[in-house]
């Protein structure tokens, strides 16, 4: 009696089952293995920061490179399984690394800080005291921020306190402030290169003046090297901004004033401090604002030119002088006087 032929369907069932047990089960392991919390036996809070309108990709790096995460790819699968995508808020956080992933994305859904502070670069520290008094305080029950206390701390650390966008917890106090400005200065200055012939602080002065003077990046260098120039051949470097430092500094008693006046009088120009730059060559003894990372890479590589002289027009534009004769025919022309 000739056998009976077994159907394929049942031969080809065992790999396909296989297939789909490997597809199903390979994949879950992964993910049960990087979910796992990075250091099991360490609570020691890392802090993190989610900046406004950062990408979830950049947010799951951000968390891989400081330690907190196994997995980016896992970390974005957790948000979309968790439905958290649109509830991960900008702030600071304080995380520690014995947290599971499903418990890392949730923890970013409650921000430690709802105070946003952008401080201006060219911003000198009462300026940014007073900013940080306006936002800190504003409906702030846990209002800690003493802004004596900050302009004391700070007496030493002006060109330090780097301008950014800042998010801070309601009860920061003074010192947090102090520590979060400085530490980001470091953070940002720390790999560049100083091709100026100064040291790095007499630089970092430098950058604090030309903050004040330029109006464009582009002239921000060339700026750099006018004064160069003039530094280098014992001329007195000339920058109103230096007189607007003297000058209120001398006559300021609130956070609330005009740091920056452009009324100058001959009188002012004569001020004996060694921040004038009209009545002392050579550069100030510290910073007189703080400036930004593009302003101090200006200081530290100067554009040599033939020029000595610069002034900006009604409309901003800049205009440059090789001669003084050549930079009083600019001052009749473009500011009518």
């Amino acid at each position: 009696m000739p056998r009976r032929r077994q159907p394929a369907f049942p031969r080809l069932l065992a790999p396909i089952i296989t297939i789909l047990l490997v597809a199903v089960v390979l994949p879950a392991f992964w993910f049960r293995t990087v979910s796992r919390p990075v250091s099991p036996d360490s609570n020691k809070r890392i802090n993190f920061t989610i900046q406004k309108g950062q990408s979830l990709d950049s947010i799951g790096q951000s968390l891989k490179e400081t330690g907190l995460i196994r997995s980016v790819p896992a970390f974005k699968i957790q948000v979309m399984l968790s439905n958290l995508s649109t509830k991960i808020q900008a702030g600071d956080f304080a995380i520690p690394p014995n947290l599971p992933l499903s418990e890392v994305a949730q923890a970013l859904t409650h921000g430690t800080s709802d105070r946003w502070v952008t401080i201006l670069e060219g911003w000198r520290r009462e300026e940014i005291a007073q900013v940080l008094v306006d936002t800190l305080s504003k409906d702030n029950t846990e209002y800690s921020f003493d802004a004596d206390t900050f302009v004391a701390l700070t007496r030493d650390l002006e060109g330090k306190l780097y301008p950014d966008t800042y998010s801070f917890p309601r009860p920061t106090s003074a010192q947090d402030v102090v520590d979060r400005l400085t530490n980001r200065f470091e953070q940002q200055t720390k790999d560049l290169t100083n091709n100026s012939g100064l040291s790095d602080y007499q630089a970092l002065i430098l950058a604090s003046l030309i903050e004040r003077e330029a109006l464009a990046d582009s002239e921000r260098s060339i700026i750099a090297g006018i004064l160069m120039n003039r530094l280098n051949n014992d001329w007195p470097l000339q920058v109103d901004a230096s007189v607007q430092y003297v000058k209120t500094t001398n006559s300021c008693r609130l956070l609330t004033c005009d740091w920056w006046p452009n009324n100058l009088t001959k009188d002012d120009l004569t001020i004996n401090s060694p921040f004038n730059t009209y009545a002392h060559p050579g550069l100030p003894p510290a910073p007189i604002s703080n400036p930004s990372l593009t302003t101090i890479k200006a200081a530290y590589n100067p554009k040599k030119t033939d020029y000595w002289f610069y002034l900006h027009d009604l409309s901003g534009e800049i205009h440059f002088a090789k001669t003084l004769e050549e930079h009083n025919s600019n001052v009749v022309k473009y500011l009518n006087k």
